[in-house]
């Protein structure tokens, strides 16, 4: 959810998390492991950034009431993960674990959702091994056919989204 002033909630972070990890994530539950490709490298170079400033720039984090140290471990919105630190290397630490906790949060979420929805999936999966691309209404056509209570969940109830 962003707000009209720009501003995310913590809520529709987590989920942009989950959904950057959805194309890894569902490469191993159907091919396995050892057939995973290197596709997926920006969307990790995005769920690294989001969790990182979710943590270092937002202060999203469970231990910021209980531990103000990650309060100082703030970094610029400009700093890069070559920039020069500006905090202690046990705050650093601590980022750096907060952070993994928030990845790995949405990566158990992803692979449940996935999971959940296998015959989809693997439907999906199918129809892009073929045709390299599913248009709007294709993926309609297979939720509709292979995961009816997320098609009336979902399919009715959205608007065409954006294409990224």
């Amino acid at each position: 959810e962003q707000l009209e002033s720009g501003l995310y909630s913590k809520r529709y972070l987590l989920n942009q998390i989950a959904v950057a990890l959805g194309g890894r994530v569902a490469e191993e539950i159907v091919f396995g492991e050892e057939e995973v490709t290197t596709g997926a490298s920006n969307d990790l170079q995005q769920v690294y950034s989001i969790a990182h400033r979710m943590v270092s720039q937002w202060g999203f984090t469970s231990n910021a009431s209980a531990d103000p140290e990650f309060l100082l471990g703030w970094e610029a919105p400009d700093a890069s993960r070559f920039s020069a630190r500006t905090m202690s290397q046990n705050t650093a630490a601590k980022i750096d674990l907060e952070t993994r906790r928030i990845v790995d949060g949405a990566l158990k979420r992803c692979e449940e959702e996935l999971r959940r929805h296998r015959t989809l999936l693997d439907a999906l999966a199918k129809e892009l091994v073929e045709k390299e691309t599913v248009g709007y209404s294709e993926m309609l056509e297979l939720l509709e056919k292979k995961d009816k209570s997320l098609f009336k969940k979902l399919g009715k109830s959205n608007s065409r989204p954006a294409t990224a």
